[in-house]
């Protein structure tokens, strides 16, 4: 289905079966180059997480800023003089890691596409692949991205906000020198212009 208003060829979803009936599902969409006018194409492989053997087994809730969060850091940006900045995490999800409490491994299969064939050696690697880490379509993803968010932002001496655990806060002894927010794989944050490091 097309959103109205779009041109139909920009964006397309496909779901098809392999050779041995199973699902496999792409999503393609048409980004505007870098140089020129020429267009390319940006492709992600989904799994279907709904078909998980372990479905039943895994988290699955993920906290993201909440909108008093989201107001909090705007507060203190603008009543601070602090810099504002946002930005966004390319591929989040594959960034999570492994689910711990998942009992075995899990596999999955590459569809027989053009796109994938340029873009994996398939005669090397096969279409057959052990799903070691987080991909897209796994229920548990955004909770493992969240996971390794937060690690990496407490490893940096950012502390989580007890009341909103996608709200971070930077500390220089007493004083608060930065406060930043997640939401899913956005970054709202605001700096003291005197921080250090």
């Amino acid at each position: 289905m097309v959103a109205m208003g779009r041109d139909p060829s920009r964006n397309r979803r496909r779901k098809e079966k392999d050779d041995q009936g199973k699902h496999h599902a792409d999503s393609l969409r048409w980004k505007p180059a870098v140089v020129g006018n020429h267009r390319r194409a940006k492709c992600r492989a989904v799994i279907q997480g709904f078909r998980d053997p372990h479905l039943h087994l895994l988290l699955r809730d993920s906290p993201v800023l909440t909108r008093a969060g989201f107001h909090l850091i705007l507060l203190v940006a603008i009543s601070r003089d602090w810099l504002l900045s946002s930005s966004g995490c390319s591929s989040a999800f594959l960034q999570g890691g492994a689910a711990p409490e998942r009992p075995e491994m899990i596999f999955g299969r590459l569809p027989k596409d053009i796109i994938f064939a340029e873009a994996v050696d398939m005669n090397r690697y096969g279409d057959f692949w052990a799903i070691v880490g987080s991909v897209y379509g796994l229920v548990n993803s955004p909770r493992l991205w969240h996971a390794e968010v937060t690690k990496r932002m407490k490893d940096k001496g950012w502390v989580d906000h007890s009341l909103d655990p996608a709200l971070y806060l930077l500390w220089d002894g007493k004083t608060l020198i930065g406060i930043a927010g997640i939401h899913v794989d956005d970054m709202l944050s605001c700096f003291s212009r005197c921080e250090k490091g």
